[in-house]
């Protein structure tokens, strides 16, 4: 762990470019990845469907430095469905990475790796349950 990621910092306005770049860097790289299906033609937050499984997932990258994996709006979650997959981009001196929601690094080139587990094990739970 870099020294200078020891305080978080809190975001600024002057940050959100920053954010929003990291966040299209993202979205292009798991776009092409993952071959995923525009869900809504917005600027932000950008939305697309992915099946994985036999499931219906939503793909959300927002502006503001966050990616997450979800079911598509179902019966049972009609609102907010519980993140499969969640990550977003923290602010320290110096720097701006991506980490998990225990605020642990999740470097850039190991995104797709985290998420194929994440996928892989919400799979293995709806389909065995």
């Amino acid at each position: 762990m870099a020294e200078s990621k020891k305080e978080r910092l809190k975001i600024e306005e002057e940050d959100f470019l920053i954010l929003e770049n990291m966040s299209g860097e993202l979205a292009l790289i798991l776009i092409e990845r993952y071959d995923l299906k525009v869900k809504e033609d917005s600027a932000w937050p950008k939305r697309y469907s992915y099946s994985h499984s036999g499931l219906d997932l939503e793909f959300v990258f927002s502006s503001m430095g966050s990616f997450t994996v979800r079911p598509e709006i179902s019966e049972r979650y009609k609102k907010n469905p519980p993140p499969i997959f969640y990550i977003s981009v923290g602010k320290y001196l110096d720097m701006f990475i991506w980490e998990d929601i225990n605020f642990t690094e999740v470097p850039f080139d190991q995104i797709p790796e985290s998420l194929e587990e994440s996928l892989k094990n919400y799979a293995d739970y709806s389909l065995n349950s």
